[in-house]
Formats: C-alpha cells, sequence, structure tokens
C-alpha cells in the first residue's frame, strides 16, 4: 500500500510517499516523519484535507484519510 504523507505546518511544507506492507511497516513509516515545531492548528488541517484532496478527488476513486495530531489543540 502507499500512502501520501503531507505536512501542512507554515514552517515546513512537504509531500512524502510512504510504501508499506504491514503495521510494523506503517509504523516505522510514521517514526520516520520530521517533527515540526510550533503549535497544532487542527481545523486549518481539515481545510487543507477538503481544498487537496476532497473537492478535487477522481469519480470512482476511494477516499481515505488519517489525521495524526499530538493530541494538543490551540
Amino acid at each position: 500500500m502507499i500512502a501520501t504523507v503531507k505536512s501542512i505546518a507554515s514552517e515546513l511544507k512537504w509531500t512524502q510517499k510512504v510504501k508499506f506492507q504491514s503495521q510494523p511497516a506503517l509504523q516505522e513509516a510514521f517514526n520516520q516523519l520530521p517533527h515540526v515545531q510550533g503549535g497544532t492548528d487542527t481545523g486549518s488541517a481539515f481545510g487543507v484535507v477538503l481544498d487537496e484532496f476532497v473537492l478535487r478527488r477522481r469519480n470512482g476513486v476511494p477516499l481515505v484519510i488519517f489525521t495524526v495530531s499530538d493530541g494538543y489543540h490551540r
């Protein structure tokens, strides 16, 4: 399975494709993601998801979105 991981932090913008075959491989892929300093803005993250993934999706292609957060809010 291939996942596209996208950072929306204003300090660091990047997109990375992550390939994994198992749950441990997925966990390791998450562990390798860079940590971005700064505050949490989950609301803005959902806005980016809406703009870049939901509104631009192709018909007939399933949309699966996972949100990973530090658990803190603004």
